[in-house]
């Protein structure tokens, strides 16, 4: 799972749209799975990663795909499990770094979901 950050980290947008469209679909249906499914907090989190590291990464056409579904994902997850909190915290500042302000709404969606996030955990 590393590979792909380090992959996406060196070759940046070179990369970006063949990692989205090879393998998002593939991570896609792991991370719905995990939610839907199997309940599983590993499969959520390596499959939310490759999504973070495309945000983070990727040229800003990828990002404006994947940051929505990211965004949406993650309001879909019900868990106390901090490591998933922190994930998810950090997906959200990835968001934030990258919006610009012909993305305001867009920023003002994610400070939004952040504290709409808090509200639903359960500690």
């Amino acid at each position: 799972m590393e590979i792909n950050g380090f992959a996406l980290k060196i070759y940046k947008e070179d990369l970006s749209p063949v990692a989205f469209n090879t393998l998002a679909g593939l991570y896609e249906k792991i991370w719905l799975y995990s939610i839907q499914t199997s309940k599983n907090d590993n499969e959520f989190i390596q499959a939310m990663c490759f999504f973070q590291d495309l945000m983070e990464y990727g040229n800003s056409q990828v990002f404006n795909q994947v940051y929505p579904m990211f965004m949406k994902n993650c309001l879909n997850k019900t868990t106390t499990n901090p490591d998933i909190v922190q994930n998810i915290v950090f997906g959200f500042g990835i968001i934030g770094q990258k919006s610009d302000e012909t993305t305001y709404l867009s920023l003002h969606e994610t400070l939004f979901n952040v504290t709409f996030f808090f509200y639903i955990i359960d500690y």
